[in-house]
């Protein structure tokens, strides 16, 4: 292996897990009774060899090629698209989510741990699983059944992705400075009036 490579000590992260969080006692809980401490780290043994096997190899094209702008859209580097489409279809971006809308309902516990690797390994791609994973959390809370159902399913498994759109001309990461504002419409909708900049994981090839 060489210095360059990703490698995930999955020692640590049982020791982590397992021994000091002690994710196992999760399993007496009625929502998690059907899992045990087995499957916990079959899961997390899984998203290491994803991240080194998958993710890790790709950021060489990350660094070498970065993103393009063409027709509109976002080219992203080779070998990107195919494997947030592995990461949508292997049921990484919905580990802890509802099975109602493809998750597999694990704790956030074990589905931390196995982001963390796959952020490790590459945290260019990876990031569209947190905001896609974040948006979709977003609507399960305060949607309506019919927006869960259009959108939530599609989201966590990778159909379509989700985005943060936070940065405006005068305020990078300074929230209270943002000035955009939403006003709710009596059809139930919102218009939104501001500028955004810098939209992370907007508009690009990985998902429609």
């Amino acid at each position: 292996m060489s210095s360059t490579e990703y490698y995930a000590d999955r020692r640590e992260l049982q020791f982590v897990v397992m021994e000091v969080l002690q994710a196992g006692k999760l399993c007496s809980l009625e929502a998690f009774s059907e899992f045990d401490e087995d499957l916990f780290m079959m899961t997390i043994n899984e998203a290491c060899s994803f991240a080194e096997q998958v993710l890790g190899p790709l950021n060489q094209s990350g660094d070498r090629e970065g993103c393009r702008m063409a027709d509109g859209s976002v080219v992203t580097p080779e070998g990107f698209p195919e494997a947030w489409k592995q990461m949508g279809g292997e049921g990484w971006l919905a580990l802890n989510m509802s099975p109602d809308y493809g998750g597999m309902g694990l704790p956030e516990l074990v589905s931390v741990a196995a982001k963390e690797v796959q952020l490790a390994a590459n945290q260019a791609l990876c990031i569209g699983n947190t905001l896609t994973t974040g948006a979709a959390n977003l609507i399960l809370a305060f949607g309506s059944a019919e927006q869960k159902d259009a959108y939530c399913e599609k989201m966590l498994n990778g159909t379509w992705s989700g985005t943060m759109c936070l940065t405006e001309p005068q305020a990078g990461s300074s929230v209270g400075d943002i000035t955009s504002t939403a006003l709710k419409q009596p059809q139930g909708h919102y218009l939104i009036k501001g500028t955004k900049q810098f939209i992370t994981t907007g508009e690009h090839n990985m998902a429609e």
